[in-house]
């Protein structure tokens, strides 16, 4: 599905986006593979979400949300085991791993 978008981002000519947000990092890879190959002149910024297999946005060269799920489970068990009250939502911070030079500040 990366490869597709690219392709299609690639054959517009005029009005391309200079950052791309794509829903997963194993999507956000067949994307930035796609577009290095065909495009490699034209800088563009890819962002994944997840990182879960960090070795794959630092070889792809794509930045990436890590959205931390050790942390998540972490405090998933601890509610449960206290078995008290269970909240709603529970909030656990993602973070931004920047991979690239990137247009604006992180």
């Amino acid at each position: 599905h990366g490869r597709e978008a690219a392709r299609h981002f690639l054959k517009m000519k005029n009005g391309r986006p200079l950052l791309y947000f794509i829903v997963n990092d194993v999507i956000a890879s067949g994307f930035a593979e796609y577009w290095g190959r065909h495009n490699p002149e034209e800088k563009c910024h890819i962002f994944g979400y997840d990182n879960i297999m960090p070795r794959m946005s630092l070889q792809c060269n794509f930045s990436t949300v890590d959205i931390n799920y050790l942390r998540m489970g972490k405090c998933v068990a601890e509610v449960i085991a206290k078995a008290v009250c269970i909240p709603k939502f529970i909030f656990t911070p993602p973070q931004l791993i920047c991979r690239a030079d990137l247009p604006f500040k992180a």
